[in-house]
C-alpha cells in the first residue's frame, strides 16, 4: 500500500488503536497531488457531496504550497472575469475534422470580447 496522506489530527486521535508509522511526507506536494486522484476517485465511485469538501480540503492545501504568493490566484480571477464561471452548465463538443485551434480552452488569444 505505502504511505498514505491523511488528515493533520489522525495521528493524535489513532495512535496505539492502529498500526503503522507516522511520518510527515518528505514531497507533501507530490503526496497531496496523489491524494486528489484518491478523493477523485470516491467522489466518481459514490457521487456523495461529503467528498467535494474532502477534495476541497485537499486542493485549499495545495493552494497554500504551490501559489504562496497568490499570483496564480490573481490571474484565475482575470480569467473568471474574462470567460465566466460553470454555473450554466455549457458543453463543447468540436465538429468533425476540426483543428487543435478550435477548443475552447486554448483560443483564448483569438477569442471575441463580450
Amino acid at each position: 500500500m505505502g504511505w498514505k496522506t491523511v488528515r493533520d489530527k489522525h495521528r493524535d486521535l489513532l495512535d496505539g488503536l492502529i498500526s503503522g508509522c507516522w511520518r510527515t511526507a518528505p514531497d507533501p506536494v507530490s503526496s497531496l497531488i496523489k491524494k486528489v486522484g484518491e478523493e477523485y476517485s470516491e467522489l466518481v465511485e459514490n457521487r456523495d457531496p461529503a467528498e467535494l469538501y474532502d477534495l476541497l480540503d485537499v486542493v485549499n492545501e495545495l493552494i497554500v504550497l504551490m501559489d504562496p504568493h497568490l499570483e496564480a490566484a490573481q490571474a484565475h480571477e482575470q480569467k473568471q472575469e474574462r470567460m465566466g464561471f460553470f454555473a450554466a452548465h455549457l458543453e463543447w463538443h468540436p465538429l468533425p475534422r476540426a483543428v487543435e485551434y478550435d477548443d475552447p480552452d486554448f483560443a483564448g488569444q483569438t477569442m471575441r470580447q463580450p
